[in-house]
């Protein structure tokens, strides 16, 4: 006890003798110093206990004493009692020294074991799950991958600069590298560092392009995010953005983000012509509004829209990419939901959206003089999603990506089509089962259009 209260006195004098005189007054030191009075309380209040306990112990131990089953019984809860009373005292000064100073990290992510077969058209190199059909084909087989797992780790400190917090997070996930099974490399997802200060946030990271806040539902498209290349815009990149809200009463909000991202340029198809030219990446205004209305305690209804200004050089000149989209959420009802996005735009390759899209177009004037053209771009994606049970949940996707510029080269795509079905169970809290079976269908320039089907069975980990 006297070492303990010896550490007590020391703490207290450590803090006191490191804070400046004219900062003894600050409101969190009285509040520390009133949280070491409470401590130091509680401490006091085990200690008698413990004593008490000890002194009851030493009584029945003594000669004379009843020796009866019953005492010795008393005696054993005693003895069990004092220990865990002596447990409790030491995890109250373990707290008194640390809580200040703890800064929580969670270890977050999914354990994800997929079985699955991809169709003739289907079945690429290093891509369990590709977002468009080949027009080449070999031979379908069953194949399973622990690569689709998501690891990861986030962090939140209790205090930041003006009564803010900081959030931070890291996400990697495992793609094919050479060998399938065994040469797994991970892949850098998602990373960033947030401050929130009330409802104004600012972050700086790798995210999802600012303008494209939503994702469909699924467990088995990991390596590219679900609906890729059939109106998905999602790819990973570096971004600063800072976000406002603004209440308009007790149920309704308004929402605005706006930043600056790195849009990369060498995505999709490149004209050969321009391809010693291009520069490989570039900045990227982009934003988005969003207004919310909560109606109930189940219902609510979110509509946004977002905006994409950048442009490529490319052949000493600049062919300007601009985009414009416009997204939803809707919940009618506890057991559905519809989620949606649709977007116009040209030069869009580097978003993200349709694996093997061409983003800009060469035109020839003369012979030898050319002219960069955008390829205008439209299409989007819905999910209707049902939850028949509290543990099932089924979903329902369609998405398409579409080219109207005449310019394309032949082996570009014009259309890409996807349609699909999955479900998961939840078998425990943390434990999901799934099942998902997609159809994607594309249209090359050429007048190709393969298409293949994909199955996948899955069970989830969630932690």
């Amino acid at each position: 006890m006297k070492t303990i209260n010896l550490v007590r006195l020391l703490t207290v004098a450590v803090v006191m003798a490191s804070v400046p005189v004219w900062a003894q007054t600050d409101p969190r030191l009285d509040a520390i110093v009133q949280r070491l009075e409470r401590l130091d309380q509680q401490n006091t209040a085990l200690r008698d206990e413990v004593q008490a306990l000890r002194r009851e112990i030493e009584r029945l131990t003594q000669p004379g004493s009843d020796g009866s089953s019953s005492a010795i019984a008393r005696l054993d809860a005693l003895d069990e009692q004092v220990n865990l009373q002596a447990g409790r005292l030491n995890e109250q000064e373990q707290v008194k020294v640390q809580s200040s100073q703890r800064v929580p990290v969670r270890l977050a992510g999914t354990l994800l074991f997929s079985l699955f077969r991809n169709s003739s058209h289907g079945v690429p190199a290093g891509v369990d799950y590709p977002v468009a059909a080949r027009t080449d084909s070999a031979p379908a087989a069953w194949a399973g991958t622990f690569r689709r797992s998501v690891i990861g780790v986030e962090f939140e400190t209790p205090e930041a600069l003006f009564g803010g917090h900081f959030h931070g997070s890291l996400s990697t996930d495992l793609t094919e590298a050479g060998d399938a099974l065994t040469n797994i490399q991970p892949r850098l997802r998602t990373a960033a560092v947030e401050g929130r200060w009330n409802r104004f946030a600012i972050l700086a990271g790798q995210d999802k392009p600012i303008f494209s806040t939503r994702d469909p539902t699924s467990l088995a498209q990991v390596q590219f995010a679900p609906l890729n290349g059939a109106g998905n815009f999602w790819l990973y990149r570096p971004q600063i953005r800072v976000e406002q809200t603004v209440p308009l009463g007790q149920r309704r909000e308004v929402r605005a983000r706006i930043g600056v991202s790195q849009a990369p340029e060498t995505g999709g198809t490149v004209p050969p012509e321009s391809r010693a030219t291009i520069e490989p990446r570039r900045p990227a205004l982009e934003g988005h509004f969003q207004f919310a209305y909560q109606i109930d305690d189940v219902r609510r209804f979110e509509i946004g829209s977002g905006f994409h200004k950048s442009a490529t050089h490319v052949l000493g000149t600049s062919v300007p990419a601009d985009l414009v989209s416009l997204d939803w959420f809707v919940k009618p009802i506890y057991w559905a939901e519809f989620t949606g996005a649709v977007f116009t735009g040209e030069n869009m390759s580097k978003g993200g959206s349709s694996g093997f899209a061409q983003g800009h177009a060469i035109i020839t004037l003369r012979p030898g003089v050319f002219k960069p053209v955008p390829v205008a771009r439209h299409g989007g994606w819905t999910q209707l999603t049902f939850v028949p049970i509290s543990r099932l949940t089924v979903n329902l996707q369609t998405g398409v990506d579409n080219a109207v510029n005449d310019y394309l080269l032949p082996t570009s795509l014009t259309r890409n089509r996807a349609l699909i079905f999955n479900s998961f169970y939840r078998l425990a809290p943390n434990v999901f089962l799934g099942f998902e079976l997609g159809n994607v269908r594309t249209t090359f320039k050429d007048g190709q259009h393969p298409s293949y089907t994909h199955h996948d069975i899955h069970v989830a980990y969630v932690f």
